[in-house]
């Protein structure tokens, strides 16, 4: 792959949020929480409590029942120092208000 890692899908079940990436990610470069705010019908509940990167996908665990299944969610992500990259160093995209498949 020769651009940035792109986002392809994201989903939640709830207590967190999975994100997955079209190519293997760095897990030894952990974002700040704070590089993550999630939306539920429009209204932001705040940053994750904790992450983890393991090959493609990066989850963020919300740490509460913060959705229905009726509801929307939206996530952005920014930049920073720490940034989601690929085992190339190359930096994964800004997201803003991105869907997330509410599985519930």
């Amino acid at each position: 792959m020769s651009g940035s890692p792109e986002a392809i899908e994201s989903s939640s079940d709830n207590l967190k949020i999975i994100m997955e990436y079209d190519t293997t990610l760095d897990d030894t470069v952990e974002p700040n929480f704070s590089q993550f705010e999630v939306f539920i019908g429009g209204t932001s509940i705040g940053n994750p409590i904790d992450l983890a990167i393991a090959n493609t996908k990066v989850t963020l665990n919300m740490g509460v029942n913060s959705t229905t299944s009726s509801q929307s969610i939206t996530l952005t992500y920014s930049k920073d120092a720490n940034n989601i990259q690929d085992n190339d160093g190359k930096e994964a995209r800004e997201l803003v208000e991105k869907d997330v498949v509410n599985a519930i």
